[in-house]
C-alpha cells in the first residue's frame, strides 16, 4: 500500500481573504498539516472547526503574535475512531497583546489519539487566557490523550492563565495533563548576563528556542524557515 501524501493548509490573518469562521474535514485515512499564523489583528471573534474521520491524522500548528482586547479564537475538534491529532500552539506577546483562546477536543471513537501542547512567552504588559478541553466520550475506549501547557512570564506587568482540562467518560483510556507557569530565576539571569547577554538577547534566545520546538514536524522546510523569520521580525 502506498503511503498517502501529506496535505498542507496555511492560513494567515494578514491575508486579504482570511475568513473569521471555517470548517474542515480530514477524510478517512488522510493526513493534513494545518498552520494558522495570527500576525494581524482581526475585527471579530474567529472560529475553526475540524472533523477527523476514522483513521485520519491532523497536525495542527497555531502561532499567535498579534491580539487586542475583545479578540477571541475558538477551536473545536471531533476525533473519530483510530484518528490522531497533534496540536501545537505558540504564543508570543511582548507589548500589550491580549490573547484569548479556547479549544475543545472531542474524542468520540475507539483508539483515538491526541497530543495537545501550548507554549507561551509574555513580556511587557501582555495578557493571555488559554483553555484546552479534552473530552473523552464513552465510545472512545482505548484512547490515548494528553494536554500540556507551559507559560513563561517576564516582568511584573504580564498576566497569564492557562487551563488544561480533562473530562473522561470512558473507563479504558490513557490520559494526562500538566500546566506550569515560570519566571526566570535571579541566578539564571545573573549567569546569562555574566556571559555578556543583555535582557533583550536573553528574551530573544528563549523565544527562538520555543520557535524551533514549535516547527518540529513540519514537512515543508521553506515553511519552517518563513516561520522563524516571521518570529525574528516580531522581536
Amino acid at each position: 500500500m502506498k503511503k498517502s501524501l501529506v496535505e498542507i493548509l496555511i492560513e494567515r490573518t494578514s491575508d486579504k481573504n482570511f475568513k473569521l469562521s471555517r470548517s474542515f474535514k480530514v477524510e478517512k485515512n488522510k493526513t493534513l498539516q494545518y498552520l494558522l499564523i495570527v500576525d494581524k489583528n482581526i475585527s471579530d471573534p474567529a472560529s475553526r472547526s475540524f472533523i477527523l474521520d476514522k483513521g485520519a491524522s491532523l497536525s495542527s500548528y497555531r502561532l499567535f503574535l498579534k491580539a487586542k482586547e475583545g479578540e477571541f479564537f475558538n477551536f473545536s475538534h471531533e476525533i473519530k475512531a483510530g484518528a490522531k491529532i497533534a496540536s501545537r500552539s505558540l504564543i508570543v506577546g511582548l507589548k500589550k497583546e491580549n490573547f484569548s483562546l479556547k479549544a475543545d477536543y472531542n474524542f468520540s471513537g475507539e483508539k483515538s489519539f491526541g497530543r495537545i501542547k501550548t507554549e507561551a512567552l509574555l513580556a511587557g504588559e501582555a495578557k493571555l487566557y488559554s483553555a484546552d478541553n479534552v473530552n473523552v466520550l464513552a465510545a472512545a475506549q482505548k484512547s490515548d490523550t494528553r494536554v500540556d501547557h507551559s507559560l513563561i512570564l517576564e516582568g511584573p506587568g504580564v498576566r497569564g492563565e492557562v487551563t488544561p482540562g480533562l473530562n473522561i467518560s470512558a473507563n479504558d483510556v490513557k490520559a494526562g495533563h500538566s500546566a506550569g507557569t515560570f519566571r526566570l530565576k535571579a541566578e539564571e539571569l545573573f549567569y546569562l548576563r555574566s556571559r555578556g547577554l543583555s535582557p533583550e538577547e536573553i528574551r530573544r534566545l528563549f523565544i527562538l528556542s520555543l520557535a524551533n520546538n514549535f516547527t518540529t514536524g513540519l514537512v515543508d522546510k521553506k515553511v519552517k524557515e518563513d516561520i522563524i523569520k516571521l518570529i525574528k521580525k516580531s522581536l
